[in-house]
């Protein structure tokens, strides 16, 4: 048998009445890094910066509550029996599928409801910018041990003490394998980072990453609940894979370029994304 990772529980740190927690810490590491990669994004492939700012807020704060619906409708849908107001509790259960489906939805709808600006190019920025933001919110959950898996021998299994339901033993950590395979993810799409896209190729690859590691993990998973022998994960995989090849297939026909030299991206219907400044009238003496 090979040995596996020992368990170690990082304390929180104490600032006077203050206990920062490193589950937290790191989700606020994500947060603030993917909205600077976001950012810079948005300058480099001529995207108004206020606009990808903004879309910050419109992803995070309906993604946070877009996990929390996820999980407790399809994770805990007793606890929702028992008392109704737990769809209330955002803090109290999140799932990351879910996070996407309601950042998704908040990013789209300040698009097209507010800004009134074509998705697909600030769309590309915000999932660069969540791409990396997420290694750190996985490794939240590595350090947490908060996605505990099946009992294994494998190498980067940890010597779990065991906690409710869940006994001790050495499992597999699946929030580590996630912030592994995350990393890979950035490592290749950090290769495209001067280079040429089509606008939609970067939210279309991440799902044809991201989608088919996390549905293989999930088969790892423990105290998950099934429906047709399939966790809640596997069924957001199989759909979100599908979505990212149509996507692809779509945006790549469609052929918008994005062309990351600063210069102000021009979008499917030959507007542009920043208004160039006006010139100034001189003065005829």
């Amino acid at each position: 048998m090979l040995a596996t990772l020992p368990f170690y529980e990082i304390p929180p740190l104490e600032l006077g009445p203050l206990k920062f927690y490193p589950f937290g810490f790191l989700v606020g590491v994500a947060i603030i890094f993917g909205s600077h990669i976001a950012s810079r994004r948005a300058k480099l492939d001529g995207l108004d910066e206020q606009v990808m700012a903004e879309l910050a807020l419109w992803a995070v704060i309906p993604g946070m509550i877009g996990a929390h619906l996820y999980s407790a409708i399809f994770y805990f849908p007793e606890r929702i029996l028992e008392n109704p107001l737990y769809l209330l509790k955002i803090w109290d259960g999140i799932s990351s599928f879910g996070g996407f489906l309601g950042g998704a939805a908040g990013v789209i709808y300040y698009l097209k409801k507010k800004s009134k600006v074509d998705i697909w190019a600030y769309g590309d920025g915000v999932v660069w910018g969540l791409t990396y933001g997420f290694f750190f919110g996985r490794m939240g959950c590595a350090v947490a041990y908060d996605h505990p898996g099946k009992f294994t021998d494998f190498f980067l299994g940890m010597d779990y003490p065991g906690h409710g339901s869940i006994s001790a033993g050495a499992r597999h950590n699946l929030g580590l394998y996630e912030m592994l395979w995350i990393l890979g993810m950035i490592a290749i799409l950090h290769t495209f980072w001067n280079k040429e896209r089509f606008a939609g190729w970067t939210v279309a690859i991440v799902l044809l990453m991201y989608t088919p590691a996390r549905f293989l993990f999930d088969f790892f998973r423990v105290a998950d609940k099934t429906y047709f022998g399939l966790t809640p994960g596997h069924l957001a995989a199989i759909g979100l894979f599908t979505t990212g090849l149509l996507l692809y297939r779509w945006r790549k026909r469609v052929g918008e370029p994005v062309i990351p030299n600063e210069e102000p991206h021009v979008f499917a219907d030959g507007t542009l994304a920043i208004k160039p400044p006006k010139k100034s009238k001189k003065k005829r003496k």
